[in-house]
């Protein structure tokens, strides 16, 4: 079986049906690898259900949901055409609330100004019927004299301001402070993002963020205009970039990165590449995209007295036993001679992540409501499977079996044999005798075969006693890539990539 299938397959674990149907209907419309567009709509359900919902862990204490989405992909992949198409509907929210807002805010500045002459001159008038002396005012009596309590001031009004591109520090404070203190920095090219003042020089504001713990600008890179303090800001990253720039981008500080927590709260997964397999044609005909952006619209639009006081999501108790077992299991694995011993700031976050992605999922399908054993199982197969993203990227790296190096060099070779006697098969002898491999040929050659046939890209069989290698159709249009190395635990959950409707 072709790397790229074999593997693409494992990205899928259960979804909720109206997530999962938008998820189907984007990836064969725009053709982007599925972890590109399965991320992007992990991003825009966590930033809706974000400013409304807090999770109450139980393996720990009450925590937001914000989620920190990074998808690698090549250049060429279609990281915009994902993004773009899971964030419509939080665009087009934008829009309407930006619109409210200017006429807002201009009742607002217009209230505030009467609220203010009107106490001025109401203090003028207090101050001239009373005199004032080093300890306060008093009265002819030297009874002391009470200010008389203000009128109320204009409430300011907070509307959303969810999509935001590369931040400056300054930057996100002013937006979360004139807005609902909740976003989404989403962005296409996240060299530009990481490389940014924000991830360079204040990562303990991303950190604070990510906890929901409030934050002021004193941390500012620059001398702040004026004081500011964000409670509880709420704040959610959708990032697509390449590989190659991800770690270039930390390069000097990776291991601030890591020791820092900040790659332990990002969901990281690497796409495998659709160019070279993508087809012409039009999309099968679907509303599922226009079903989740209509469940998006609806959620923004919660009472808003929820944003001062959110939601707090409980489970029930047959999905916090699935929690807690995934909590023990994940702390025995760091353990000396577990497979997480070498990542424990990952491992030691994905309980809550589990939890965190298990309540979005609830209040997605359900709206308010305790999370059901099935969410939570849900949460812990996407913690399960970023963990072992996370672990492939960022652990100690495995060395291949050297029967998949050695079919790495046999493939090639066999193709280009056989075409110089037109023809689609070559003598097993001869791959013996002449074929790349050198040093004990037989005791290597064969289990680079057999790798070759266990991925359908050569069978070997006996014609008139005589042995023969013979490359499939599927050989010829496609390279041999060694199956990564994976651990036993975490198993991938199961592929849905069948359901998925293809191209005309």
């Amino acid at each position: 079986m072709n790397h790229r299938v074999w593997r693409d397959e494992r990205f899928a674990p259960p979804l909720p049906p109206l997530l999962w149907n938008a998820v189907c209907a984007t990836y064969a419309e725009t053709q982007a690898p599925y972890a590109s567009v399965l991320s992007a709509y992990l991003g825009v359900a966590t930033t809706a259900v974000q400013s409304f919902v807090r999770v109450k862990c139980p393996t720990g204490p009450t925590c937001p949901v914000n989620g920190w989405f990074v998808f690698m992909a090549g250049s060429g992949e279609r990281k915009s055409s994902a993004i773009n198409a899971a964030t419509s509907s939080i665009k087009e929210f934008d829009r309407k609330e930006r619109r409210l807002a200017e006429a807002a805010h201009q009742e607002y500045s217009v209230k505030t100004k009467i609220w203010e002459k009107s106490e001025k001159r109401r203090l003028e008038e207090f101050y001239s019927s009373t005199r004032e002396d080093s300890e306060g005012i008093e009265d002819e009596n030297n009874e002391e004299v009470k200010r008389p309590p203000s009128p109320p001031k204009p409430e300011k009004p907070l509307f959303f301001n969810l999509l935001q591109e590369n931040l400056t520090p300054e930057a996100l404070y002013e937006i979360l402070d004139r807005n609902v203190p909740s976003i989404l920095i989403r962005s296409a090219e996240g060299g530009l993002v990481f490389r940014s003042p924000l991830f360079k020089k204040n990562p303990q504001i991303l950190a604070s963020a990510w906890s929901g713990e409030d934050i002021g600008n004193s941390r500012a890179t620059r001398k702040p205009k004026k004081d500011i303090y964000i409670e509880d800001p709420k704040l959610s990253l959708l990032i697509g970039v390449q590989k190659e720039i991800f770690f270039d981008s930390f390069r000097n500080n990776v291991s601030l990165m890591q020791n820092g927590g900040l790659l332990a709260r990002m969901l990281i997964c690497e796409s495998e590449a659709k160019r070279g397999y993508r087809t012409a044609g039009p999309p099968p005909p679907t509303d599922a995209a226009e079903k989740f952006h209509e469940r998006i619209s609806q959620i923004l639009s919660t009472d808003r007295a929820l944003l001062k006081n959110p939601y707090e999501i409980e489970f029930e108790p047959w999905a916090a036993s699935a929690i807690q077992r995934y909590y023990w299991d994940t702390e025995q694995g760091q353990l000396p001679g577990g497979p997480f011993f070498e990542i424990p700031e990952a491992a030691s976050r994905t309980a809550e992540i589990a939890c965190r992605l298990a309540a979005v999922f609830q209040f997605f399908e359900h709206g308010p409501s305790p999370v059901s054993s099935k969410n939570a199982e849900r949460g812990v197969d996407f913690a399960k499977w970023y963990l072992t993203e996370h672990l492939r990227l960022f652990g100690p790296q495995p060395t291949a079996p050297q029967a998949w190096k050695d079919a790495e060099l046999l493939l090639p070779w066999i193709k280009e044999q056989a075409g110089k006697i037109s023809s689609d098969r070559i003598l097993y002898n001869r791959v013996l005798n002449a074929g790349p491999i050198k040093s004990r040929r037989k005791l290597r050659a064969d289990p680079a075969l057999n790798e070759l046939v266990a991925c359908g890209m050569v069978t070997v069989s006996m014609d008139n006693k005589t042995w023969y290698v013979q490359v499939t159709p599927h050989g010829w249009v496609n390279d041999y890539v060694s199956r990564p190395m994976m651990e036993t635990w975490p198993t991938s959950p199961p592929g849905q990539l069948e359901a998925i409707p293809s191209r005309v």
